[in-house]
């Protein structure tokens, strides 16, 4: 079709883009609209009415044409490109950070779309930063309390409890100790905030922090539950119901194969096919091994890996044992495992061992592990054929069981304690970027302590929990004496997490005693809400002289969106 003026469209198109060259800008938005009356499907005219309107400074009218054009044209490198640097003039740096990205994806060797993405995400994060640092103290979104429980040290709050409150579909559900005699398993529906409770009574050793309580859901709704364990027989139940803690089996094995001496019991869900894999430690703490069972849902049996993934067992003249942190599944499936070695104790005072960060993924849930860089590590892993990623010098106060995630990319992040040069322990990041390991020391304690002994140890500073937002800010939480014993959370902004703009929280306003960070993971990667375990625990240092004492204990919730 031609204009009265027995122009076409394509004609036209090219005055109108002249016009907007030279300023006239006017004129350039009459003829774009020709252009439209002959073609409305000419999506170059919606995209060159945009470009002149934000030449005007009208930006909402740009963005309004840019979303017609889009709808013609969705695969236009320059429109998202125009699009995203009209968003982030308008000031939403979310949306524009979102637009620029798609440019990139299309055109990812163009020099000028990959810079205004650096620019924009870098004022979206100054933006974020800004907003976080308003206020110091961030309040729970919802507080549930769950009654009292047993507080006389922190059974119920040690940071290895994987999983110690866990979501499933939209029920949540934890457990923790009311007494030597009654373990309670609490149920909470997410719809509408019912809470229920149920009791499984028996004779359980509180004395021993190490005694706690886990939990996994496999794929159809089982709840599985271990308990009561510091280098003791299994002790494992599942329940009868899907989603349901109402009735539970007997003390089952799983498949009777070393499961005499069972510490540490990690439930871990893949998160593509939703499969349940079962970790533990054989052993002790200075002879151990990680050794891993897969449940089938469908003959409800467990089946035992051929080998122990990680061990110290054979080691000669002295034996070791791998302490893991919290291993984690990416969005793909992958496994990713860091952990250190503990040898025996070091002189009179026997101070505590560990070496080294070490790491190591598997991509078929636990069968087969390589190194970050991919090369086959030969099972079992050992000392010898370990990769470690991060040395550590003996007797550094380095502690085990800390914790990890990934960030958009599938790349792992670590956070632990160890010494500073001025031998203070502090808190520490470890990341993969890429191409390489970084590191940053993120706290500035003053006061020195060393991890001397057996049992659970009195330490100033719990160990440190981590989860990653879609934006891959890491937050970082712990209770510590920085924070007068109160929970928080430290905020570390992407690409570089310089401690220095880093952003600390007060998540709960009250001293916690000794407690550790509990967080349901699961909740996280559902909806990006922190939902943690609370309770106030003392801790008699080595587990010596413990006594009853009993505190509330809280399921609450946090948002950390800072965007």
């Amino acid at each position: 079709m031609r204009s009265s003026q027995g122009m076409s469209a394509g004609e036209l198109l090219r005055q109108a883009n002249q016009l907007k060259r030279s300023g006239k800008l006017e004129e350039a938005i009459a003829l774009y609209h020709q252009v439209i009356d002959i073609n409305p499907h000419f999506a170059w005219a919606y995209h060159g009415l945009g470009d002149a309107w934000a030449k005007q400074g009208n930006l909402d009218e740009a963005v309004a044409w840019y979303s017609e054009c889009l709808k013609i044209h969705p695969d236009s490198a320059w429109l998202y490109y125009s699009f995203g640097e009209a968003l982030a003039q308008l000031g939403d740096l979310e949306a524009a950070v979102k637009y620029l990205q798609k440019a990139v994806e299309v055109k990812p060797d163009f020099h000028k779309f990959r810079t205004s993405l650096k620019q924009v995400e870098a004022q979206f994060i100054q933006k974020k930063y800004n907003q976080f640092t308003v206020n110091k103290y961030l309040a729970p979104l919802t507080v549930v309390e769950l009654g009292q429980g047993w507080a006389g040290n922190t059974i119920n709050t040690v940071i290895f409890r994987h999983h110690g409150i866990i979501t499933s579909t939209n029920y949540q559900f934890s457990a923790y100790y009311d007494s030597n005699k009654t373990l309670r398993v609490v149920k909470r529906n997410l719809d509408n905030g019912l809470i229920t409770y149920h009791r499984i009574s028996g004779e359980y050793n509180l004395q021993d922090a190490h005694n706690s309580i886990s939990l996994g859901v496999d794929s159809e709704g089982y709840i599985h539950i271990c308990y009561d364990h510091h280098v003791h027989s299994l002790r494992y139940r599942r329940s009868q119901q899907p989603w349901s803690i109402d009735e539970w089996t007997d003390v089952l094995s799983m498949t009777g194969n070393n499961e005499e001496n069972v510490t540490y019991p990690t439930f871990l869900s893949d998160p593509v096919d939703n499969s349940l894999i079962f970790l533990y430690r054989d052993g002790h703490s200075s002879k151990g091994q990680a050794c891993l069972k897969k449940y089938d849902v469908a003959t409800k049996l467990w089946e035992d890996y051929p080998f122990p993934i990680l061990s110290g067992y054979e080691q000669k003249p002295w034996t070791s044992n791998p302490y893991w942190n919290h291993p984690v599944f990416d969005a793909t499936g992958k496994l990713h495992l860091s952990y250190v070695w503990r040898t025996h104790p070091i002189g009179r005072d026997k101070r505590v061992n560990n070496i080294g960060i070490d790491y190591a993924y598997s991509p078929d849930q636990g069968r087969a592990w390589f190194t970050i860089k991919g090369l086959t590590l030969d099972l079992p892993i050992t000392q010898v054929n370990s990769e470690t990623v991060w040395a550590v010098p003996t007797g550094s106060n380095l502690i085990n069981q800390t914790s990890m995630a990934t960030n958009s990319k599938g790349y792992p992040h670590i956070v632990f304690y160890a010494n500073d040069e001025n031998d203070i322990p502090q808190y520490q990041h470890l990341w993969f970027d890429g191409c390489q390991w970084q590191h940053s020391v993120i706290s500035k304690r003053t006061q020195k302590f060393d991890l001397l002994g057996g049992g659970t140890l009195q330490i100033p500073m719990s160990r440190p929990e981590i989860v990653i937002d879609k934006q891959d800010c890491v937050h970082v939480i712990y209770r510590s004496d920085l924070t007068e014993h109160k929970m928080a959370v430290l905020t570390l902004f992407p690409e570089d997490y310089h401690f220095s703009e880093a952003v600390e929280k007060i998540l709960w306003n009250e001293p916690l005693g000794f407690a550790e960070p509990i967080i349901d993971r699961l909740r996280w990667q559902k909806d990006a809400t922190l939902s943690m375990l609370i309770q106030y625990n003392h801790q008699p240092q080595h587990d010596q002289g413990v006594s009853f004492a009993e505190s509330p204990v809280y399921i609450m919730d946090w948002c950390l969106n800072i965007s």
